[in-house]
Protein backbone atom coordinates (compact mmCIF):
# COMPACT_ATOMS: atom_id res chain seq x y z
CA UNK A 1 0.00 0.00 0.00
CA UNK A 2 2.89 2.85 1.08
CA UNK A 3 4.80 1.74 -2.06
CA UNK A 4 1.66 2.44 -4.21
CA UNK A 5 0.95 5.76 -2.54
CA UNK A 6 4.29 6.94 -2.68
CA UNK A 7 5.01 5.95 -5.96
CA UNK A 8 1.00 7.94 -6.89
CA UNK A 9 1.95 11.06 -5.08
CA UNK A 10 5.47 11.18 -6.47
CA UNK A 11 3.91 11.40 -9.50
CA UNK A 12 1.59 14.03 -9.12
CA UNK A 13 4.47 15.88 -7.36
CA UNK A 14 6.94 15.62 -9.80
CA UNK A 15 3.95 16.53 -12.65
CA UNK A 16 0.50 17.77 -11.27
CA UNK A 17 -0.62 16.45 -14.63
CA UNK A 18 -3.45 14.11 -14.59
CA UNK A 19 -2.36 11.62 -17.07
CA UNK A 20 0.22 10.40 -14.77
CA UNK A 21 -1.81 9.63 -12.15
CA UNK A 22 -2.41 5.55 -11.69
CA UNK A 23 -6.24 4.98 -11.40
CA UNK A 24 -5.36 1.29 -9.98
CA UNK A 25 -2.86 2.09 -7.82
CA UNK A 26 -5.44 5.01 -6.20
CA UNK A 27 -8.02 2.09 -6.27
CA UNK A 28 -5.49 -0.48 -4.52
CA UNK A 29 -4.97 2.32 -1.93
CA UNK A 30 -8.47 3.18 -0.72
CA UNK A 31 -9.05 -0.54 -1.14
CA UNK A 32 -6.37 -1.25 1.73
CA UNK A 33 -6.63 1.85 3.96
CA UNK A 34 -10.81 1.43 4.06
CA UNK A 35 -11.88 4.86 3.02
CA UNK A 36 -15.79 4.86 2.10
CA UNK A 37 -18.80 4.49 4.02
CA UNK A 38 -21.06 1.71 3.44
CA UNK A 39 -24.00 2.13 5.03
CA UNK A 40 -25.72 -1.01 6.95
CA UNK A 41 -28.55 -3.05 4.92
CA UNK A 42 -31.79 -0.91 5.58
CA UNK A 43 -34.53 0.26 4.37
CA UNK A 44 -36.65 3.93 4.39
CA UNK A 45 -38.89 3.66 7.78
CA UNK A 46 -42.54 3.89 7.26
CA UNK A 47 -43.78 7.04 9.04
CA UNK A 48 -46.68 8.36 9.88
CA UNK A 49 -47.51 11.86 9.28
CA UNK A 50 -50.19 14.41 8.82
CA UNK A 51 -48.11 16.18 5.84
CA UNK A 52 -46.25 13.48 4.65
CA UNK A 53 -43.66 13.61 1.27
CA UNK A 54 -45.29 11.11 -1.51
CA UNK A 55 -42.47 9.10 -3.37
CA UNK A 56 -42.70 9.96 -7.34
CA UNK A 57 -40.43 7.87 -9.54
CA UNK A 58 -38.98 9.52 -12.63
CA UNK A 59 -40.88 8.63 -15.65
CA UNK A 60 -39.03 5.91 -18.08
CA UNK A 61 -38.69 8.14 -20.55
CA UNK A 62 -36.36 10.44 -18.64
CA UNK A 63 -34.78 8.38 -16.72
CA UNK A 64 -33.78 6.65 -19.79
CA UNK A 65 -32.87 9.77 -21.94
CA UNK A 66 -31.04 11.07 -19.11
CA UNK A 67 -29.59 8.07 -17.82
CA UNK A 68 -31.05 8.07 -14.72
CA UNK A 69 -30.85 5.32 -11.95
CA UNK A 70 -29.28 4.28 -8.49
CA UNK A 71 -26.29 2.25 -7.95
CA UNK A 72 -28.04 -0.93 -8.78
CA UNK A 73 -29.71 0.43 -12.03
CA UNK A 74 -33.17 0.45 -10.13
CA UNK A 75 -35.58 3.63 -11.03
CA UNK A 76 -34.77 6.81 -9.58
CA UNK A 77 -37.62 9.21 -7.68
CA UNK A 78 -38.06 11.97 -5.66
CA UNK A 79 -40.32 12.45 -2.77
CA UNK A 80 -42.63 15.63 -3.06
CA UNK A 81 -45.09 17.75 -0.88
CA UNK A 82 -46.57 21.07 -2.17
CA UNK A 83 -46.43 24.21 -0.52
CA UNK A 84 -49.16 24.98 2.64
CA UNK A 85 -49.53 28.42 1.76
CA UNK A 86 -50.81 29.68 -1.71
CA UNK A 87 -48.41 33.00 -1.45
CA UNK A 88 -45.57 29.69 -2.07
CA UNK A 89 -46.75 27.86 -4.88
CA UNK A 90 -44.17 29.35 -6.91
CA UNK A 91 -41.44 28.54 -3.83
CA UNK A 92 -38.82 25.39 -3.94
CA UNK A 93 -36.62 24.00 -2.04
CA UNK A 94 -35.22 20.82 -3.33
CA UNK A 95 -33.01 19.03 -0.88
CA UNK A 96 -29.87 16.46 -1.21
CA UNK A 97 -29.76 13.82 0.93
CA UNK A 98 -26.21 12.80 2.30
CA UNK A 99 -24.66 9.76 3.58
CA UNK A 100 -20.68 9.47 2.88
CA UNK A 101 -19.25 8.15 -0.68
CA UNK A 102 -18.35 4.39 -1.69
CA UNK A 103 -14.74 4.77 -3.06
CA UNK A 104 -14.07 0.49 -3.36
CA UNK A 105 -15.97 -2.17 -4.70
CA UNK A 106 -16.98 -3.84 -1.02
CA UNK A 107 -18.23 -0.79 0.02
CA UNK A 108 -20.07 0.27 -2.71
CA UNK A 109 -21.74 -3.31 -3.36
CA UNK A 110 -22.50 -3.00 0.37
CA UNK A 111 -24.83 -0.16 -0.74
CA UNK A 112 -27.09 -2.49 -3.00
CA UNK A 113 -28.76 -4.39 0.21
CA UNK A 114 -30.27 -0.86 1.47
CA UNK A 115 -31.70 2.15 0.68
CA UNK A 116 -28.70 3.85 -0.53
CA UNK A 117 -27.74 1.75 -3.24
CA UNK A 118 -31.67 0.61 -4.72
CA UNK A 119 -34.62 2.11 -4.70
CA UNK A 120 -36.50 -1.13 -4.39
CA UNK A 121 -35.90 -0.95 -0.46
CA UNK A 122 -37.94 2.89 -0.86
CA UNK A 123 -41.04 3.06 0.95
CA UNK A 124 -44.09 5.21 -0.62
CA UNK A 125 -44.12 8.31 1.99
CA UNK A 126 -41.45 9.46 3.86
CA UNK A 127 -42.33 11.95 7.09
CA UNK A 128 -41.05 15.30 8.55
CA UNK A 129 -37.20 16.46 8.40
CA UNK A 130 -35.15 18.34 10.83
CA UNK A 131 -34.22 20.64 8.14
CA UNK A 132 -34.70 23.06 5.50
CA UNK A 133 -38.17 20.97 4.28
CA UNK A 134 -39.59 20.73 7.82
CA UNK A 135 -43.38 22.19 7.98
CA UNK A 136 -41.73 23.25 11.28
CA UNK A 137 -42.22 26.99 11.42
CA UNK A 138 -39.24 28.02 12.74
CA UNK A 139 -38.17 26.98 9.82
CA UNK A 140 -38.13 30.17 6.96
CA UNK A 141 -38.90 27.95 4.28
CA UNK A 142 -41.55 25.76 6.15
CA UNK A 143 -44.77 26.58 3.93
CA UNK A 144 -42.63 26.30 0.53
CA UNK A 145 -42.79 23.45 -2.12
CA UNK A 146 -40.40 20.62 -0.66
CA UNK A 147 -38.65 17.62 -2.52
CA UNK A 148 -36.35 15.77 -1.15
CA UNK A 149 -33.95 13.94 -3.55
CA UNK A 150 -33.01 10.38 -1.84
CA UNK A 151 -29.54 9.21 -2.22
CA UNK A 152 -28.41 6.25 -3.83
CA UNK A 153 -25.48 6.90 -6.14
CA UNK A 154 -22.49 6.61 -3.43
CA UNK A 155 -21.09 9.47 -5.60
CA UNK A 156 -21.65 12.91 -4.00
CA UNK A 157 -23.81 13.82 -6.27
CA UNK A 158 -21.71 14.45 -9.45
CA UNK A 159 -21.57 11.23 -11.38
CA UNK A 160 -22.28 10.76 -14.65
CA UNK A 161 -20.92 7.48 -15.85
CA UNK A 162 -22.26 4.44 -17.76
CA UNK A 163 -22.39 0.95 -16.06
CA UNK A 164 -18.87 0.03 -17.04
CA UNK A 165 -15.97 -2.60 -15.63
CA UNK A 166 -13.85 0.20 -13.98
CA UNK A 167 -16.63 1.32 -12.27
CA UNK A 168 -17.71 -2.10 -10.33
CA UNK A 169 -20.44 -2.44 -12.92
CA UNK A 170 -22.39 -0.15 -11.07
CA UNK A 171 -24.28 3.11 -11.85
CA UNK A 172 -22.94 6.37 -10.57
CA UNK A 173 -25.72 8.82 -11.44
CA UNK A 174 -25.92 11.22 -8.83
CA UNK A 175 -25.60 14.30 -11.07
CA UNK A 176 -27.97 12.95 -13.85
CA UNK A 177 -30.60 12.26 -11.02
CA UNK A 178 -30.65 15.74 -10.03
CA UNK A 179 -31.65 16.44 -14.07
CA UNK A 180 -33.79 13.64 -14.02
CA UNK A 181 -35.62 15.50 -11.17
CA UNK A 182 -35.84 19.00 -12.40
CA UNK A 183 -37.13 17.45 -15.94
CA UNK A 184 -39.59 15.42 -14.13
CA UNK A 185 -41.14 18.40 -11.81
CA UNK A 186 -41.02 21.02 -15.02
CA UNK A 187 -43.34 17.92 -16.69
CA UNK A 188 -45.61 17.62 -13.15
CA UNK A 189 -45.60 20.19 -10.94
CA UNK A 190 -44.87 23.15 -13.01
CA UNK A 191 -41.35 23.84 -12.03
CA UNK A 192 -41.13 26.08 -15.23
CA UNK A 193 -43.22 28.72 -12.91
CA UNK A 194 -40.79 28.64 -10.04
CA UNK A 195 -39.93 31.91 -8.67
CA UNK A 196 -37.16 31.00 -5.93
CA UNK A 197 -35.08 28.18 -5.00
CA UNK A 198 -33.19 27.37 -1.99
CA UNK A 199 -31.09 24.46 -3.79
CA UNK A 200 -29.78 22.48 -0.02
CA UNK A 201 -28.17 19.66 1.02
CA UNK A 202 -26.07 18.43 4.02
CA UNK A 203 -22.70 16.14 3.99
CA UNK A 204 -22.59 14.39 1.00
CA UNK A 205 -25.65 15.89 -0.33
CA UNK A 206 -24.05 19.58 0.59
CA UNK A 207 -20.97 18.25 -1.65
CA UNK A 208 -23.33 17.93 -4.54
CA UNK A 209 -24.60 21.57 -3.49
CA UNK A 210 -21.13 23.31 -3.89
CA UNK A 211 -20.58 20.97 -7.01
CA UNK A 212 -23.66 22.18 -8.51
CA UNK A 213 -25.03 25.45 -7.24
CA UNK A 214 -24.17 27.53 -9.75
CA UNK A 215 -25.06 24.77 -12.66
CA UNK A 216 -28.74 25.29 -11.28
CA UNK A 217 -28.71 28.99 -11.32
CA UNK A 218 -27.97 28.40 -15.00
CA UNK A 219 -30.36 25.72 -15.78
CA UNK A 220 -33.02 27.68 -13.64
CA UNK A 221 -32.77 31.26 -15.43
CA UNK A 222 -34.95 33.65 -13.94
CA UNK A 223 -35.72 32.08 -10.84
CA UNK A 224 -33.96 33.15 -8.10
CA UNK A 225 -31.58 30.67 -6.75
CA UNK A 226 -29.89 30.46 -3.59
CA UNK A 227 -28.01 27.37 -2.16
CA UNK A 228 -27.59 25.96 1.77
CA UNK A 229 -24.42 24.01 2.26
CA UNK A 230 -24.30 22.09 5.56
CA UNK A 231 -21.29 20.30 6.54
CA UNK A 232 -19.94 19.77 3.17
CA UNK A 233 -16.41 21.76 3.47
CA UNK A 234 -14.76 18.72 2.13
CA UNK A 235 -11.63 19.18 2.68
CA UNK A 236 -10.69 23.06 4.21
CA UNK A 237 -7.55 24.57 2.61
CA UNK A 238 -4.20 23.28 3.89
CA UNK A 239 -5.35 20.57 5.93
CA UNK A 240 -3.37 17.11 5.13
CA UNK A 241 -4.11 13.74 6.17
CA UNK A 242 -1.98 12.78 8.87
CA UNK A 243 -0.77 9.49 7.87
CA UNK A 244 0.33 11.12 4.32
CA UNK A 245 2.62 13.66 6.58
CA UNK A 246 4.04 10.58 8.07
CA UNK A 247 5.23 9.38 4.54
CA UNK A 248 5.94 13.17 3.38
CA UNK A 249 2.97 13.33 0.81
CA UNK A 250 0.55 15.19 2.83
CA UNK A 251 0.13 18.18 0.79
CA UNK A 252 -1.18 15.55 -1.74
CA UNK A 253 -4.30 14.62 0.36
CA UNK A 254 -6.76 16.94 -1.75
CA UNK A 255 -4.72 15.63 -5.01
CA UNK A 256 -5.11 12.21 -4.09
CA UNK A 257 -8.93 11.84 -3.19
CA UNK A 258 -9.94 14.43 -5.70
CA UNK A 259 -8.14 12.37 -8.82
CA UNK A 260 -9.77 9.04 -7.61
CA UNK A 261 -13.36 9.85 -6.74
CA UNK A 262 -14.26 11.86 -9.73
CA UNK A 263 -12.07 9.30 -12.02
CA UNK A 264 -14.34 6.83 -10.67
CA UNK A 265 -17.34 8.54 -10.67
CA UNK A 266 -17.36 10.85 -14.04
CA UNK A 267 -17.82 13.90 -12.09
CA UNK A 268 -19.39 17.12 -12.94
CA UNK A 269 -17.96 19.93 -12.15
CA UNK A 270 -18.39 23.66 -11.45
CA UNK A 271 -17.65 25.24 -15.08
CA UNK A 272 -15.96 28.29 -13.62
CA UNK A 273 -13.54 26.30 -11.64
CA UNK A 274 -12.73 24.29 -14.08
CA UNK A 275 -11.60 27.04 -16.10
CA UNK A 276 -10.26 28.59 -13.60
CA UNK A 277 -7.95 25.58 -13.46
CA UNK A 278 -7.33 25.53 -17.19
CA UNK A 279 -6.07 29.02 -17.03
CA UNK A 280 -3.80 28.91 -14.12
CA UNK A 281 -2.44 24.85 -15.88
CA UNK A 282 -4.09 22.60 -12.52
CA UNK A 283 -5.75 19.79 -13.11
CA UNK A 284 -9.42 20.05 -13.33
CA UNK A 285 -10.47 17.25 -10.54
CA UNK A 286 -9.19 19.41 -8.23
CA UNK A 287 -12.42 20.96 -8.47
CA UNK A 288 -14.18 18.52 -6.91
CA UNK A 289 -12.02 19.21 -3.76
CA UNK A 290 -14.27 22.37 -1.92
CA UNK A 291 -11.10 24.32 -0.94
CA UNK A 292 -10.13 24.96 -4.49
CA UNK A 293 -14.23 25.34 -5.59
CA UNK A 294 -16.04 27.50 -3.37
CA UNK A 295 -14.08 30.68 -3.91
CA UNK A 296 -15.33 29.86 -7.42
CA UNK A 297 -19.41 29.65 -6.43
CA UNK A 298 -20.78 32.41 -7.40
CA UNK A 299 -24.64 32.57 -6.95
CA UNK A 300 -25.96 33.52 -3.17
CA UNK A 301 -25.09 30.95 -0.63
CA UNK A 302 -24.71 29.90 3.27
CA UNK A 303 -22.23 27.53 4.99
CA UNK A 304 -23.41 25.73 8.03
CA UNK A 305 -20.82 24.05 9.43
CA UNK A 306 -18.75 22.64 12.71
CA UNK A 307 -15.22 23.93 13.54
CA UNK A 308 -14.48 20.31 13.85
CA UNK A 309 -15.71 18.08 11.03
CA UNK A 310 -15.65 14.54 13.25
CA UNK A 311 -16.26 12.42 9.91
CA UNK A 312 -13.34 14.44 8.02
CA UNK A 313 -10.59 14.03 11.38
CA UNK A 314 -11.78 10.40 12.78
CA UNK A 315 -12.57 9.31 9.54
CA UNK A 316 -10.33 10.13 7.11
CA UNK A 317 -7.44 13.06 8.13
CA UNK A 318 -6.75 11.79 12.24
CA UNK A 319 -7.31 7.93 11.82
CA UNK A 320 -6.99 5.82 14.85
CA UNK A 321 -6.20 2.68 12.95
CA UNK A 322 -3.15 4.31 11.35
CA UNK A 323 -0.97 5.18 14.46
CA UNK A 324 -2.62 8.06 16.12
CA UNK A 325 -4.64 7.11 19.06
CA UNK A 326 -4.95 10.54 19.49
CA UNK A 327 -5.15 13.72 17.24
CA UNK A 328 -2.13 16.80 17.81
CA UNK A 329 -3.12 19.89 19.43
CA UNK A 330 -2.17 21.74 16.68
CA UNK A 331 -3.26 19.74 13.99
CA UNK A 332 -6.77 20.29 15.99
CA UNK A 333 -6.12 23.95 15.94
CA UNK A 334 -5.14 24.19 12.06
CA UNK A 335 -8.09 22.42 11.32
CA UNK A 336 -10.19 25.15 13.14
CA UNK A 337 -8.62 27.80 11.06
CA UNK A 338 -8.38 26.25 7.55
CA UNK A 339 -12.33 25.60 8.50
CA UNK A 340 -13.13 29.31 8.95
CA UNK A 341 -10.68 30.66 6.57
CA UNK A 342 -11.90 28.54 3.94
CA UNK A 343 -15.30 29.58 4.12
CA UNK A 344 -14.47 33.26 5.05
CA UNK A 345 -12.69 33.74 1.83
CA UNK A 346 -15.96 32.87 -0.18
CA UNK A 347 -17.66 35.77 1.65
CA UNK A 348 -14.31 38.15 1.15
CA UNK A 349 -16.38 41.00 -1.23
CA UNK A 350 -19.70 39.90 -0.98
CA UNK A 351 -22.90 41.04 1.09
CA UNK A 352 -24.69 37.39 -0.02
CA UNK A 353 -22.46 34.79 1.50
CA UNK A 354 -23.52 33.86 5.08
CA UNK A 355 -22.08 31.47 7.56
CA UNK A 356 -22.91 29.99 11.07
CA UNK A 357 -19.91 27.79 12.68
CA UNK A 358 -20.29 26.39 16.19
CA UNK A 359 -17.59 25.24 18.48
CA UNK A 360 -18.44 22.07 18.42
CA UNK A 361 -16.94 18.18 17.44
CA UNK A 362 -19.54 17.16 15.39
CA UNK A 363 -20.50 16.18 11.37
CA UNK A 364 -24.03 17.07 10.76
CA UNK A 365 -25.41 15.49 14.22
CA UNK A 366 -26.04 19.16 15.34
CA UNK A 367 -27.55 20.77 11.98
CA UNK A 368 -31.05 21.36 13.20
CA UNK A 369 -33.30 23.61 12.71
CA UNK A 370 -35.77 22.47 15.17
CA UNK A 371 -33.86 20.99 17.98
CA UNK A 372 -31.33 23.77 17.67
CA UNK A 373 -27.29 24.64 18.73
CA UNK A 374 -27.36 28.04 18.70
CA UNK A 375 -24.24 30.30 17.97
CA UNK A 376 -24.09 33.61 19.41
CA UNK A 377 -27.65 33.66 20.30
CA UNK A 378 -28.75 32.45 16.48
CA UNK A 379 -29.88 29.28 15.90
CA UNK A 380 -29.50 27.61 12.46
CA UNK A 381 -33.05 28.23 11.54
CA UNK A 382 -32.76 32.31 12.63
CA UNK A 383 -29.56 32.22 10.59
CA UNK A 384 -31.33 31.56 7.57
CA UNK A 385 -33.83 33.61 7.72
CA UNK A 386 -31.85 36.39 8.05
CA UNK A 387 -30.12 35.36 5.46
CA UNK A 388 -32.98 35.66 3.58
CA UNK A 389 -33.77 38.95 4.76
CA UNK A 390 -32.02 41.39 1.69
CA UNK A 391 -32.42 44.34 3.78
CA UNK A 392 -29.85 43.59 6.27
CA UNK A 393 -26.20 42.29 5.90
CA UNK A 394 -25.98 37.96 5.42
CA UNK A 395 -25.12 36.86 9.03
CA UNK A 396 -21.71 35.77 9.66
CA UNK A 397 -21.76 34.21 12.56
CA UNK A 398 -18.68 32.20 14.28
CA UNK A 399 -18.86 30.90 17.47
CA UNK A 400 -17.44 32.75 20.20
CA UNK A 401 -17.61 30.90 23.36
CA UNK A 402 -14.20 29.95 24.71
CA UNK A 403 -13.21 27.04 26.23
CA UNK A 404 -10.43 25.58 27.79
CA UNK A 405 -8.24 25.12 25.77
CA UNK A 406 -8.77 28.01 23.10
CA UNK A 407 -8.45 26.78 19.20
CA UNK A 408 -8.61 23.09 20.20
CA UNK A 409 -11.56 22.15 21.87
CA UNK A 410 -14.97 22.69 21.55
CA UNK A 411 -16.50 24.91 24.08
CA UNK A 412 -20.67 25.21 22.89
CA UNK A 413 -22.58 23.51 25.31
CA UNK A 414 -25.59 23.19 22.73
CA UNK A 415 -23.48 20.49 21.06
CA UNK A 416 -26.37 17.86 21.28
CA UNK A 417 -27.66 16.21 18.01
CA UNK A 418 -31.01 16.61 17.32
CA UNK A 419 -33.43 15.03 19.97
CA UNK A 420 -35.75 12.23 19.37
CA UNK A 421 -38.36 13.90 19.39
CA UNK A 422 -37.46 15.47 16.01
CA UNK A 423 -37.56 13.00 12.87
CA UNK A 424 -34.35 12.80 11.48
CA UNK A 425 -32.38 14.43 8.57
Amino acid sequence: MILALVLLAASVQASGKEELFTHAAAQRLFEQIGLGFAPSARSSPVVQDDNPFTLEMIPQDLSKSLHSQCLDGSGYGYYVRRALSPSAQDKWVLYLQGGGLCVTQVDCEARLKGDQGSSTWWQPMMGDKDNVVSRDERNPYHDWNHVYLKYCSGDTWTGTNEKRPGAFSLYFSGFNNILATVAALRRHHNFDAASDLVFAGSSAGAIGVNNNCDFMAALLEGVNVRCVSVSGLFFPRGTNALWLDRIGVGNLTAEIGSFYVTTLFNSHLDESCLLHAREHGDPGFLCWNAAYLVPHIGTKIFFAQNMWDSIQIRQILCRKDIHYARCPEQFLYDFKRNTIETIDLVAQGRDDVGYWIPSCFAHEQNMCVLTETIVNDYGLGEALREWEDESTPAPRLIDSCVSSLPGVEPCNPSCHGCGPETPGR
